[in-house]
């Protein structure tokens, strides 16, 4: 097999297990093969090969050296690695500079977490200017394209007034759509703003739903709330035993305003 995309299919079909063994070696010599030839998503694969250890010794050098190839030939997926890369120094110095500039060229393909990851960097100053329309522009590319991080970050820029004018009902409405998603901090945030009414009408029983959501999903803020709400009965039956259950779950996270109630409780 001479043609790189042939060897390409036939590198799948060894990482897949397609009508052959499955076989990560075999795969990554046959990624090796067309990656050598240009091919650019062989490229690509064989650089998250070494990066994870698959089929060949984790060598992140290495899989910089791929993802940087397949960068300059306009891969989105790689130039985004490529600015984790230098962002974190994986296989690379670490550059912030660098960083920024590799999660600019994917994000001006429609690269979501890239774009996101651009966001962070103008709102953090971070290998670039702090510059906080930037920063905005790239956190609702990305929030537009359903990356629920952007959706929650933006919703908290409308709820704190920064880089935005303050407007708790779009906070609301931006954390309404990454809560669907199951965003904790979403979900958190989003029974914060019925439980005070902050952009929506004060509900203490849409509250107690999304503060009941994010505690399952360990968040210790959310898991005091909602045992608060047990405790109180606010917006769910009063149930003492489950609000103990909840502060505890939150203490144990290091929560002190669930350590404080346990103690007036007499349970520390």
């Amino acid at each position: 097999l001479g043609d790189s995309d042939g060897q390409f299919r036939f590198a799948h079909c060894f990482e897949a297990g397609w009508g052959v063994e499955q076989d990560y070696e075999k795969a990554a010599q046959w990624y090796e093969k067309a990656a050598k030839q240009g091919n650019v998503d062989a490229q690509y694969n064989l650089a998250v090969f070494y990066k994870n250890g698959a089929g060949v010794s984790q060598d992140f050098l290495t899989a910089a050296k791929w993802y940087e190839k397949a960068a300059h030939n306009d891969d989105a997926d790689s130039q985004y690695m490529l600015g984790l890369f230098f962002q974190q120094g994986a296989g690379v110095k670490q550059d912030p500079g660098e960083a920024v500039k590799w999660f600019q060229k994917a994000a001006d393909q429609g690269h979501a977490k890239a774009q996101y990851n651009l966001a962070v960097c103008y709102s953090s100053g971070s290998g670039t200017a702090l510059d906080g329309a930037l920063a905005l522009k790239w956190y609702e590319a990305a929030a537009r394209q359903g990356h629920a991080e952007a959706q929650d970050t933006i919703g908290r820029l409308y709820f704190k007034g920064e880089f935005v004018a303050q407007d708790f009902s779009q906070a609301a409405a931006w954390f309404k759509k990454a809560a669907k998603q199951g965003n904790v901090n979403a979900l958190r945030n989003l029974g914060c703003c019925y439980a005070y009414g902050y952009g929506v009408e004060k509900d203490e029983r849409q509250a107690a739903k999304w503060y009941e959501k994010a505690a399952v999903q360990g968040d210790a803020s959310a898991q005091y709330n909602f045992g608060y709400f047990c405790y109180m009965g606010f917006g769910i039956e009063q149930d003492g035993e489950k609000a103990i259950y909840w502060f505890q779950k939150a203490a144990s996270q290091g929560n002190t305003y669930a350590q404080t109630a346990l103690q007036r409780l007499g349970y520390l």
